[in-house]
């Protein structure tokens, strides 16, 4: 009898072997490299007013229209936004304000957006809307109800519409059990982010909010999130976002810009490679638009360019970006050119390629990856062709009549 069950599979256990048969990938897969990986929950939490759903809002968009904060996004993804504590104005305002930042026009934006950015927000009855119900219901016994989720899921799959990213702002939205009961918390997070992941096979971001700091704090510093400790146990990693509500004045080139210090850093990390530690981003603006910029990169976002200083200011960085990439060899007019001949002829090969890099997370260039390391090619954006070759012809320089998109 003993030697007849050793051969067999007895339901429920897995012998020690057949692990060795499964496939491991030997890199983590990306959809936002170093911050966000393929088919995990991750939790992002901050303290109020730091600006987790603008930061967030400004991701999605990115990757929808295949722009990036500063961080490169291996391909263009779509992007589902439950912006629960917004309404849809509010969203639509954020949304709008991204576009016009990556140097967009509404037409051009509509058809990526489009295919690939789907909002659920709160009920707004100037635009006539409503919102399904996503909260997560608790039963007598503790047991999460899923049914909203499963609700959830069969409008995404009637619209044809698989997220490769979800969204969910804010934890606090959907939870109406305790936020200090640990089974809760598990139950939660299986009805919800734990459910969407399994079923669409997304990445989901879940904003949290950290526990309020003493009155003799500021909120710079992290605090640890609010409710269960079971919330950070059961995702798959932790950014923290920490920063100041307050801004400083400095003046550059006769300008005055209020600026702000924000920064992720990694509070868990569950067998992430290639996992950063810290993130530094800095939000500059002034009346009518402001930016995000990642570490020493500049210009990989504005907000509402809307004023005539603001649309100057856009299209002169568009204009730097494209007499730069000019300067490095790349054609005009939007052919490719690899990288290899790039590198022949610059006496700073390596340093040639973190510029090529930044001019791509800036949207001025496109780059080419067919599963190399490096992108083999790089070309200028099929957007700012036009503006390429009048350079090329026109190397005048005025700010009172700059080159690029309207904005």
């Amino acid at each position: 009898m003993a030697q007849r069950l050793s051969k067999q599979r007895i339901s429920g256990l897995a012998r020690g072997g057949e692990l060795l048969d499964v496939d491991i990938p030997e890199k983590t897969p990306w959809i936002l490299d170093g911050l966000l990986p393929q088919r995990r929950v991750i939790m992002l939490s901050s303290q109020p007013g730091i600006g987790k759903s603008r930061f967030t809002t400004a991701m999605a968009v990115g990757m929808a229209t295949g722009h990036g904060i500063g961080i490169h996004i291996p391909c263009r993804s779509k992007a589902l936004i439950l912006a629960l504590e917004l309404s849809y104005g509010d969203v639509a305002q954020n949304i709008q304000e991204a576009v016009r930042g990556f140097g967009m026009t509404t037409e051009e934006a509509r058809v990526r957006l489009d295919e690939n950015l789907r909002v659920v927000s709160k009920s707004d009855s100037l635009k006539g809307y409503s919102a399904p119900d996503l909260r997560v219901m608790f039963k007598r016994n503790g047991a999460a109800d899923d049914s909203n989720t499963r609700r959830l899921i069969e409008i995404l799959k009637k619209d044809k519409f698989r997220p490769d990213l979800i969204i969910l702002d804010s934890l606090i939205e959907v939870n109406t059990g305790d936020e200090n009961s640990s089974t809760q918390a598990r139950g939660l997070f299986n009805a919800l982010p734990g459910l969407l992941r399994d079923e669409l096979g997304c990445t989901v971001l879940v904003l949290h909010h950290q526990r309020k700091p003493p009155e003799d704090n500021n909120r710079s510093y992290n605090h640890g999130e609010r409710g269960s400790s079971d919330f950070k146990a059961q995702v798959d990693a932790v950014w923290w976002l920490n920063g100041d509500t307050k801004v400083s004045k400095v003046e550059e080139n006769g300008q005055t810009l209020f600026t702000k210090e924000i920064k992720l850093e990694c509070g868990k990390a569950r067998k992430l490679e290639s996992w950063e530690g810290q993130m530094k981003f800095r939000s500059v603006g002034a009346p009518g638009w402001s930016r995000f910029e990642k570490a020493d990169s500049t210009c990989v976002h504005w907000w509402s360019p809307t004023t005539d200083d603001g649309r100057r200011e856009v299209a002169w960085s568009i204009r730097s970006g494209i007499r730069e990439a000019l300067s490095y060899g790349i054609p005009e007019d939007g052919t490719p050119i690899s990288s290899t001949d790039l590198r022949r002829h610059s006496d700073n090969p390596r340093g040639l390629l973190k510029k090529l890099d930044g001019l791509v997370r800036k949207g001025i260039l496109t780059a080419v990856r067919p599963g190399a390391p490096r992108p083999n090619t790089y070309a200028i954006d099929e957007r700012h062709v036009a503006d390429a070759k009048q350079l090329s012809l026109d190397q005048s320089e005025s700010p009172a009549n700059p080159i690029g998109p309207e904005v």
